[in-house]
């Protein structure tokens, strides 16, 4: 009976594995995030389209100044959410490549597995022909 592909870098091979899943994880995180204060980001330009459309052109002057408070307030935590989205683009930017690399270092291994798998297999093939053969010559010497 033949013996069993082992391949022998295979716990190797699952903490690549586990590697790149937990890379995914964190780049979908970091994709999120940014989502996320993209969002933040269009409700302020709503919120001061709206502001903008219900402003009386007549009203008191505090009410102006709180508007005009207001106005600045939104454009700063805009400003604000797009420096930070800055930052968030060069974090999705470097869990892309972490992620990559950590693909291409599971691939390697999963190569060189299915190199060592077809090693197998053609080594399985040539000692069932060996032993076909074998056993055909001993059958022709018997007769």
């Amino acid at each position: 009976m033949a013996k069993k592909f082992k391949f022998s870098l295979e716990a190797l091979l699952r903490i690549r594995s586990q590697i790149v899943e937990t890379r995914k994880i964190e780049l979908g995180k970091a994709i999120q995030l940014k989502e996320k204060r993209l969002d933040d980001v269009l409700l302020i330009e709503e919120s001061n389209q709206k502001n903008n459309e219900g402003f009386p052109s007549s009203g008191s002057a505090i009410y102006a100044i709180a508007y005009q408070d207001h106005k600045k307030r939104l454009l700063k935590e805009k400003n604000d959410i797009q420096e930070e989205l800055k930052k968030i683009n060069e974090v999705v930017d470097a869990r892309r490549k972490t992620l990559n690399l950590a693909m291409e270092d599971e691939k390697i291994i999963e190569k060189l597995k299915e190199k060592k798998l077809q090693e197998y297999k053609y080594k399985l093939n040539k000692e069932e022909d060996d032993f076909i053969n074998e056993i055909a010559q001993r059958s022709h010497r018997i007769n």
